[in-house]
């Protein structure tokens, strides 16, 4: 026993990439936080303090096997739920009884459950057949709708989409598996009983579709950049940053996204001439 929780312990877990986008990440909050704050530095350093704690608890649970985590799981999801159940009866707040007095410290059970959740999403699936059958996504949906409820009756209504949204994401996540091993899932089922050139028209069809959904966008998106520049618009925020900067990005953005989809289309009828000469 002790040589497996050294063995744990000693295990490099960490993704490099998505530690450096987790510290970019809490970089740009703490400066928003700075800048929303009126410069007040107190209130950052909090934050830190509360970042760096996070951090030393997420070092810690990177270090857990992930086999270690799949058997808590169910016993961690059903403890949130538990203690959804105790801030029904015993939760206290002003106007949202959403937080439980542990004396020491308020807790607050429906942030937990934005972990368990997914991880109880996972777990279910982990052994059960890709992509899931109606049976497995009706069992979903009372994993999902549980929590979602009893944090929705605090009320949280907020917290209770996010606690949706992350169950959602954790079985839309279990369609990559399918999609690296068998294809795009139900995309091409259409295209299997659809006669070739019904079939080609629809490609076709949808791209031009894309193409001036995107094309709109991108025009929008440049008014608004020149408007920006020519009014020297700024955010409301202490820093002042100039507005063309967002709406510039977003621009050249749904640009290069116009000139993707007008390639792919000029693609398919220059290789429709191509066949036809040939």
């Amino acid at each position: 026993m002790r040589f497996r929780v050294l063995r744990a312990l000693q295990r490099p877990a960490l993704d490099l990439p998505l530690l450096a986008a987790l510290l970019l990440l809490a970089a740009v909050g703490l400066t928003t936080l700075y800048s929303a704050s009126g410069l007040d530095r107190h209130l950052v350093m909090n934050q830190g303090v509360r970042f760096v704690l996070g951090a030393l608890a997420m070092l810690l649970i990177a270090r857990v096997p992930p086999t270690v985590l799949r058997n808590w799981t169910p016993w961690l999801y059903v403890g949130s739920v538990l203690l959804l159940a105790v801030v029904a009866v015993l939760g206290q707040g002003r106007g949202a009884h959403r937080w439980l007095d542990l004396g020491f410290m308020r807790f607050q059970p429906s942030e937990l459950v934005k972990l368990t959740l997914p991880m109880m999403a996972a777990w279910y699936l982990h052994a059960r057949e890709l992509p899931p059958r109606w049976t497995s996504l009706a069992a979903l949906a009372v994993l999902i709708g549980a929590p979602a409820l009893l944090i929705a009756k605090q009320p949280d209504l907020g917290t209770a989409l996010l606690v949706v949204a992350s169950g959602v994401f954790a079985v839309f996540l279990a369609g990559a598996w399918v999609q690296d091993h068998r294809g795009h899932v139900g995309i091409e089922a259409l295209s299997s009983v659809l006669p070739p050139g019904v079939e080609r028209f629809r490609l076709v069809l949808v791209d031009v579709m894309t193409f001036a959904f995107c094309a709109f966008f991108a025009w929008k998106s440049w008014t608004l950049f020149h408007e920006a520049w020519v009014d020297k618009m700024t955010t409301s925020s202490t820093f002042a940053p100039p507005l063309t900067i967002p709406y510039g990005l977003m621009a050249l953005g749904m640009t290069l996204l116009v000139v993707q989809i007008a390639l792919q289309i000029a693609y398919y009828f220059a290789r429709r001439d191509t066949r036809a000469s040939g």
